[in-house]
């Protein structure tokens, strides 16, 4: 009995040890589909356990390899495959590569290059996440999905390359690369995900192109080198705090098909000086609480004529709060909507400061009347 239960240990011991199905010169592979008994597809895997540490220097993964008469074709970076290898220098991946997979090389503290070719589709999860001595990366047209965080927290990412091809920039993809100077954004994409570039404090310039719909909840928060935005116009959507803190903006314009921007979406831009909403468009304009609170430069704001359909926006509050060097508002509003004085709260410290809202000719009794 004590030999069976031996037996059996060891059976289980070297199963975790070696969880891969193919050994082949220095790299290990899982099996993923096969066409007949001499055509197989494989993933590259991890050596062990994912955490062994087992990759290092360059490493140049082939296309194809035959090994005991099969013919095996590489499709996948597995999930974790190089996760942890803190002595991966370089990877060069081959063009029958589809996917590279979650946490495939994350925290790969020393990787500073990698060629992904034009055959992958997705970039999955934190795939490039902490991989501190990444320089530069180069996005091919055929990579539709960059997934959560597939580069954050690259801290030394100075360029990057992006091919129009990529339609979603997910949740912080790029979030707190500290070294990223500016970014083209191509006019495939249709959404800016959630804190997409998020800390990235030495970003001074950002152009998207027209095809963006979505740039979404601190998209850009805190990118406190930003200086200037295209906003183009088929952008509709602009989610609460996109733009928080990016304390270098001087400009703004806001195109007319924008009909949502959100919470405090521009707030504590101190620099902010001027601010244009284009005329016209089709849809109301729905402006949430706080959207310019603390921006200290601000000095005139006109505010656009399709918020004339609002009679009445509750959730609207404080949109100039501590602004607390406007000048003047122009109203386009003939009728007012309820406590719409709630929205322009303006506190300073000088007592001589004074704030002028403009209103169109013949309405001021129905601004008296809304209080």
């Amino acid at each position: 009995m004590k030999k069976i239960l031996f037996f059996l240990l060891a059976l289980w011991v070297n199963s975790t040890a070696f969880a891969h199905d193919i050994y082949y010169e220095g790299l290990c592979y899982n099996i993923i589909s096969e066409t007949d008994d001499i055509h197989k597809d494989v993933e590259v895997t991890y050596f062990g356990e994912s955490g062994d540490y087992y990759y290092s220097g360059e490493v140049n993964i082939p296309e194809k390899f035959i090994q005991d008469g099969i013919l095996y074709t590489v499709k996948s970076i597995g999930s974790c495959a190089f996760q942890d290898c803190s002595s991966l220098t370089s990877i060069i991946i081959p063009s029958s590569v589809t996917n590279i997979g979650e946490h495939a090389f994350q925290r790969c503290a020393s990787l500073t290059s990698v060629t992904i070719p034009s055959s992958v589709t997705r970039i999955e999860w934190e795939a490039f996440d902490l991989c501190t001595s990444l320089t530069s990366v180069s996005i091919p047209s055929s990579v539709k999905i960059l997934g959560p965080a597939a580069f954050g927290n690259c801290s030394s990412l100075q360029s990057v390359s992006m091919s129009s091809g990529v339609d979603t920039i997910d949740v912080y993809a790029f979030g707190n690369c500290t070294a990223l100077e500016s970014i083209d954004i191509p006019s495939s994409v249709k959404s800016i995900g959630e804190q997409a570039f998020v800390n990235c404090s030495s970003l001074q310039s950002v152009s998207m192109s027209t095809g963006l719909e979505t740039i979404d909840v601190y998209a850009f928060g805190n990118c406190t080198a930003l200086e200037s935005i295209n906003i183009p116009s088929s952008v509709k959507n602009i989610g609460q705090t996109a733009f928080h803190s990016c304390r270098s903006l001087t400009q703004l314009f806001i195109p007319a098909n924008v009909d949502t921007i959100g919470h405090a979406a521009f707030a504590e831009n101190s620099k902010l000086e001027e601010v244009v909403f284009e005329e016209g468009g089709s849809s109301p304009l729905y402006l949430d609480s706080y959207v310019f609170c603390g921006d200290t430069s601000l000095v005139e704001v006109v505010l656009p004529s399709r918020l004339n359909q609002y009679q009445y926006a509750p959730t609207l509050h404080g949109i100039f709060t501590l602004c607390k060097n406007l000048k003047k508002v122009t109203l386009p509003l003939a009728k007012p909507w309820e406590h719409y004085s709630s929205l322009f709260i303006i506190e300073s410290t000088d007592p001589s400061h004074s704030c002028f809202f403009e209103i169109p000719e013949g309405s001021a009794m129905e601004y008296i009347k809304a209080g």
